[in-house]
């Protein structure tokens, strides 16, 4: 066997191999992958057993890295397509740089095996130094950023936000209660005054419908009946998550469970909190449902994250709501930042409190895919969203 090569795992084979490489420390001195999150990964209604779902990389028979795959669906008008969108990518820190590979570092010569496969990716979340790489590797093709939102909703809470943020580093037992006790002083005190004067400058406009409405939190969304039908006359390419895939989510919650392997699988991160709520919109007259909203909430350093992940609603009149929601279980969980698509600034614009509180982000893509394929036969023009990649599990 040559000095270095590569080995692909199936997405069918990747919980197995967290077992294997679990007890083979020689070959695996870190793990590529967890197995809560392998198993989840098994259980994606967008993948098939053969998919792509790991590739590691080997120099004398030894993992020095690794590049994780999620299998996505891609749809044009009523055609559907097979991608990947990248996740975790690491090179063991002595590798880096070194061109063992006929030439190449590691990261390159694990790049062109992907480029190899044939398979069509997007990727995103990628570090300001790799963009730097990426962007010197024509095989990449970056696309034009996606604007997104952040909300600062903790400066509604001052007092409340101020005690997390003296007590963010704190580990003792009794500090940590003391700071529970404040928070929940200042939270239905001075804070919730506060909240009750600044509540209509807060309220996005078209609210007025929420008292029609039960919101119920639900651990499965149910598709609409009733959904205006979607336009995509410009045929625009993008990825597309249905309620099948959101469901996986929502029970297949391996983040949470990662941080168990901190010690191991390398890409563990250590939050506090990591969780989903959803929540379906039914009307209150004959309980017909008219959308649903689906958020995560983030703890991590202390530091707390509402995120608006998948919405969809019978109408656009409902669409207020999802974002009065978020406000009020940010408010409600403390919380510090909001994000969510830009498809909520007209809202926004329209609360001068709101839009102050907001600012707009960007975020970064990369593609790359072999001529005629996916992303080539669409002309690389391709619909982005906030969700897209593994955004969602983040």
């Amino acid at each position: 066997m040559s000095e270095y090569h590569t080995q692909s795992i199936p997405v069918g084979e990747l919980y197995q191999f967290t077992l294997t490489a679990k007890e083979d420390k020689e070959r695996f001195p870190f793990m590529p992958i967890s197995p809560e999150r392998a198993l989840a990964q098994t259980k994606n209604p967008a993948a098939d057993s053969d998919d792509v779902g790991l590739l590691l990389v080997f120099y004398e028979d030894r993992c020095i890295g690794y590049r994780g795959f999620l299998p996505c669906r891609a749809k044009s008008g009523n055609q559907t397509y097979k991608v990947h969108a990248p996740t975790t990518f690491y090179i063991d820190p002595e590798y880096r740089g070194r061109k063992l590979f006929n030439g190449q570092t590691a990261a390159s010569y694990l790049n062109s095996t992907i480029q190899q496969s044939g398979v069509d990716s997007i990727g995103t979340g990628i570090s300001g130094h790799s963009i730097r790489y990426y962007r010197k590797d024509t095989r990449f093709r970056p696309l034009p950023p996606l604007k997104y939102l952040r909300i600062r909703i903790g400066r509604l809470t001052p007092f409340t936000t101020l005690v997390k943020k003296l007590f963010r580093t704190v580990s003792s037992k009794p500090l940590k209660v003391l700071q529970s006790l404040l928070s929940k002083f200042f939270q239905h005190t001075v804070d919730k005054l506060i909240l009750l004067i600044l509540k209509k400058r807060i309220t996005p406009d078209g609210c007025g419908i929420i008292k029609n409405i039960d919101i119920v939190q639900v651990n499965e969304i149910k598709p609409l009946i009733d959904i205006q039908a979607e336009s995509n006359a410009s045929g625009r390419i993008g990825l597309h998550r249905n309620e099948e895939i959101i469901n996986w989510m929502l029970n297949c919650p391996w983040i949470a469970e990662d941080s168990r392997y901190i010690e191991e699988y390398y890409f563990a991160r250590e939050r506090e909190r990591f969780e989903y709520l959803a929540f379906q919109f039914e009307t209150k007259s004959d309980h017909k449902s008219v959308g649903y909203a689906v958020y995560s909430i983030c703890t991590e350093s202390g530091y707390t994250t509402l995120k608006i992940l998948d919405y969809r609603t019978v109408h656009a009149k409902y669409e207020s709501v999802i974002l009065w929601q978020a406000i009020r279980l940010a408010i409600a969980e403390n919380a510090n930042v909001i994000e969510g698509s830009f498809d909520f600034m007209e809202y926004i614009a329209a609360k001068p409190l709101l839009n102050r509180l907001t600012d707009i982000c960007e975020r970064t893509y990369m593609v790359w895919g072999k001529k005629g394929g996916v992303w080539d036969r669409h002309g690389y023009d391709i619909k982005l969203d906030y969700c897209d990649c593994d955004k969602p599990f983040t």
